[in-house]
């Protein structure tokens, strides 16, 4: 499911920096300062790396980088720990009422199914009254746009799973009756707005600098890493040593740096973000 987090290390190439507008799984939108890796590669809770899925990864840019005694430049190597999120990257603002209509139309119809299988189990099936409680709650809550559908069946089953497990099979009825219609319209938004993956809740980070003698940033002050605005004017400092790298074409990385390793090529970013600078 799309809302699905996971903690993950990841190793990689900083390739650009952007600041973003994207929407959330749960319908959220969101401003934020983040660093694009090209070249990667991740690894499982073993530490053996695994392939990428042909998506753009993107990072935020939080205090945890700040708290390096140095600064960030496109083309170096960054090492971090993580919380993986699908998102969508807005492309152009008037796409956003779009996807509101498609968000809209999916939760009518999830609605009218989750209360059909509400009602049957009122009449069909005797249930305990703190799960029917809150099972209704749940349906509630995705009314009220405070939770998302994946995230409405995830603790539905973790509810019948704890106290009602003998119904497990009657909601699995009702989870793959719903599935599609999440996935259907999920792939619509992703017409619209470019799929991507996010990693937030950035700590353990590592900076391994691929040294430009002719670029001189201002340090980071270590001490400053929760005042919002300084993190936002060190970002800067990137967007800037950018500019810098397109204009002296400078290489993200020595050919000898992908031996052994499995990596995008830097190479392919362009054609996961066709969209990015699409005009309205």
């Amino acid at each position: 499911m799309r809302d699905h987090f996971q903690t993950i290390r990841f190793a990689g190439i900083t390739a650009a920096a952007q600041t973003l507008r994207i929407r959330l799984p749960s319908g959220q939108y969101q401003l934020l300062d983040t660093l694009k890796l090209g070249a990667y590669y991740y690894f499982d809770s073993h530490g053996k790396p695994l392939d990428w899925p042909a998506w753009t990864l993107f990072v935020q840019h939080n205090g945890d980088f700040l708290k390096y005694p140095g600064t960030l430049s496109i083309g170096d190597t960054l090492k971090l720990s993580g919380k993986l999120q699908a998102i969508n990257l807005e492309t152009r603002q008037k796409d956003e009422q779009a996807v509101n209509h498609l968000e809209k139309r999916l939760k009518q119809m999830a609605h009218k199914v989750i209360l059909g299988w509400l009602k049957h189990l009122s009449q069909a099936t005797p249930i305990l009254k703190p799960t029917w409680k809150r099972l209704n709650a749940l349906l509630t809550a995705y009314d009220g746009t405070k939770l998302p559908l994946g995230t409405l069946l995830s603790r539905a089953h973790q509810t019948i799973q704890t106290t009602e497990p003998w119904l497990l099979n009657d909601y699995r009825i009702l989870r793959d009756d719903l599935l599609p219609m999440l996935a259907a319209t999920q792939a619509q938004i992703d017409q619209l707005m470019t799929p991507a993956f996010l990693v937030t809740n950035v700590r353990q980070v590592k900076v391994y600098s691929n040294y430009q003698p002719d670029w001189h940033p201002q340090v980071n002050d270590t001490k400053r890493f929760l005042d919002e605005d300084y993190r936002h004017t060190q970002f800067k400092q990137i967007l800037a040593n950018q500019a810098y790298q397109k204009m002296h074409q400078v290489p993200l990385a020595h050919d000898s740096y992908y031996r052994g390793k499995k990596f995008w090529d830097p190479k392919m970013i362009n054609q996961f973000t066709e969209g990015d600078t699409k005009p309205d």
